[in-house]
């Protein structure tokens, strides 16, 4: 079985004037049907499907945190290999790659169509009206889990092979057509949430069939190139990826419980539409972090580190610039943009006005500690990838959220991202004063 796929033959040089656009852009592909979802749930549905949706969202992180894995893996190796220029293994990789991605997301797709009720139970839906409303999305949108998948494995390669401008097009044919499927579901179907579901999936499959169209490239699919070992590779490197969207994923559930035992409705339908705002947010972090993997194991391919610490050092620099403008952005258009879901009551948009202005201000330490994260990752330093990882996305977070809920109340929860991250941030950099120090100390007796 064979099939090809949008990509040229030469293998290019990746530089982060063409790679860090892209990237941020095809993170968007994997989010954008859902972030659309919820737009139209907030405009045309009730507090208790925008809820529903919110419960929905440690699914999201699941699927994409398998794609990912598989996808950043990728980006180590195939990235390595196109700096050897060993095209054999690069298509190997793909091959592995990708019948790896479809088979496990199908198989994560019938437990959500077969059992939605428990699974949305076990997602912190609590009332009959929410667990109703939850396993009907989460039945529709199991269909589209092949494609999110594809979709986060496919870039690492059509980027080496000169591939963007396809990615890009795909990405806006993903928001086009979602945006024109959920008004038809809405305005003439009245399909509800499994509507809002399968005008995802329409989106995601027809993009994806523009995206597989051949264009002359020498790059195939084929099963018989499936290789164990390079599946075991993939996981090693991957695995860091998965660890990541798993910390989300728990750290999701710990806000969602926190919120909906304490707060209510209103406060579960902010926090649905934070998290749907941080879909788009962070694609940024992920975009500036594949970044770093590629073109850091790129170069570690061609075995010029001086190349690659220069090439950090200017990602590091944009990413401050970056981050600060998005901050600053959504600190004042926060009421503009939580008014776009137009939340039932009063109160869920007071609370999701300062709730995400609260959230927004981690963005510049969450940037930062990936960018470093996956420049370990590309180091083969795995130990501190993984420790930046947990306190990062987890440990200090969850911390954080458990101390403002005793010390200021439920409202001030969302803080608990920046102050959390912004901890991990003052530990890596006061790890590396100690080091110098302690290297300093160590010359000196020498």
């Amino acid at each position: 079985v064979k099939i090809i796929t949008t990509v040229e033959k030469n293998i290019k040089e990746p530089s982060i004037a063409a790679v860090l656009p892209v990237q941020i852009f095809t993170m968007l592909i994997s989010i954008t049907a859902m972030f659309i979802d919820n737009l139209m749930i907030g405009q045309y549905l009730s507090d208790a499907a925008l809820a529903a949706y919110g419960y929905t969202t440690p699914v999201t992180l699941l699927i994409t945190a398998f794609g990912g894995m598989i996808g950043n893996g990728c980006q180590v190796l195939a990235s390595e290999s196109a700096g050897l220029e060993d095209n054999n293994r690069f298509n190997r990789i793909f091959s592995t790659a990708a019948v790896s991605g479809i088979v496990g997301s199908v198989l994560i797709g019938f437990v959500m169509v077969a059992f939605p009720r428990p699974v949305s139970v076990l997602l912190g839906a609590a009332s009959d009206e929410t667990i109703a409303l939850t396993a009907e999305y989460l039945c529709g949108i199991a269909f589209a889990f092949p494609v999110i998948v594809t979709v986060l494995i496919v870039p690492s390669f059509m980027q080496m092979r000169g591939g963007r401008k396809q990615l890009v097009v795909s990405a806006v044919m993903l928001i086009v057509l979602d945006t024109v499927f959920d008004f038809l579901n809405v305005l003439v179907f009245n399909g509800g949430m499994f509507g809002m579901a399968l005008a995802s999936v329409f989106s995601y499959y027809i993009s994806f069939v523009y995206l597989s169209l051949p264009r002359g490239s020498d790059m195939k699919l084929s099963v018989k190139a499936f290789s164990g070992k390079l599946l075991k590779e993939l996981l090693r490197y991957g695995l860091l990826y998965l660890v990541y969207k798993m910390c989300q994923v728990l750290l999701g559930l710990l806000m969602n419980h926190l919120l909906t035992k304490k707060g209510g409705t209103e406060y579960a339908a902010a926090n649905s539409i934070i998290s749907s705002v941080n879909l788009v947010t962070g694609s940024f972090p992920s975009g500036f972090g594949s970044t770093t993997t590629m073109i850091c194991s790129y170069y570690i391919g061609q075995k010029r580190i001086d190349k690659m610490k220069e090439k950090l050092r200017q990602l590091t620099k944009l990413s401050v610039a970056v981050s600060v403008c998005i901050t600053a952005s959504v600190l004042l258009l926060a009421p503009v943009l939580i008014q776009a879901f137009n939340p039932e009551t009063q109160l869920t948009s007071d609370i999701a006005v300062f709730g995400l202005r609260c959230f927004s201000i981690s963005m510049l330490f969450n940037m930062l500690n990936y960018i470093y994260k996956n420049s370990c990752q590309s180091l083969k330093k795995l130990k501190k990838a993984y420790a930046v990882c947990a306190m990062n996305d987890l440990l200090l977070p969850a911390a954080a959220a458990l101390i403002l809920l005793t010390c200021s109340g439920i409202k001030t929860l969302w803080l608990s991202y920046a102050a959390g991250q912004c901890m991990t941030t003052i530990l890596i950099v006061l790890y590396y004063l100690f080091k110098r120090k302690g290297f300093k100390h160590e010359r000196q007796r020498v």
